[in-house]
């Protein structure tokens, strides 16, 4: 990536202790991690990939099963606990809960409004001609080889404002459903 687009800024950790984006490469995990440093929240599966595994590890990642009511339960009090404190990074979250192609939102995930903290979302683009990047139906050494040989890779950045909750009696579903909505008449 020889430059990358940004639009708007970053909120500070105490406006906004929890952010979440779309997830369309395994570029994001990366580009946050040097861009925000925060604490990731990601599939418990990660930490079997070679290399990968011993990184995430390393960036303390909270760990969750989507499968497991527990492991969503024990993911959910750590990311309250995580973005109550000041002593850890914020979090950041992709709500969807897989890759998708960029273009369209699947449903959120319930994890980062249950909390009830305020939400800075964040989106990411790919403009391309030639090479679509987003992790569809290729493997990532198809999708890694493909990006290396293009000659310019694009990447676009846009931090949205910060979406807090109403009140304490706001339910997490009604919260996701004010962040899609805005998401939604702002992209």
């Amino acid at each position: 990536y020889h430059w990358i687009k940004r639009k708007g800024k970053p909120a500070p950790r105490d406006v906004a202790p929890i952010i979440v984006s779309n997830h369309v490469s395994y570029i994001e995990p990366i580009f946050y991690f040097y861009e925000l440093f925060p604490t990731i929240v990601a599939s418990e599966s990660h930490d079997s990939i070679p290399f990968v595994g011993t990184i995430i590890r390393a960036m303390q990642v909270i760990y969750v099963n989507r499968f497991s009511q527990s492991s969503r339960k024990q993911a959910v009090r750590e990311i309250k606990r995580r973005a109550s404190c000041d002593r850890f990074p914020r979090v950041l979250l992709f709500p969807e809960g897989t890759t998708t192609n960029g273009r369209n939102l699947i449903s959120f995930q319930l994890g980062a409004f249950i909390p009830g903290y305020p939400i800075q979302p964040i989106i990411v683009r790919y403009p391309h001609v030639h090479f679509d990047q987003s992790w569809g139906n290729v493997s990532l050494g198809q999708l890694m080889f493909r990006m290396f040989t293009q000659f310019h890779n694009f990447f676009e950045v846009e931090y949205l404002p910060v979406i807090p909750p109403l009140d304490d009696k706001e339910t997490a579903v009604h919260f996701r459903k004010r962040l899609l909505t805005f998401d939604c008449i702002n992209s």
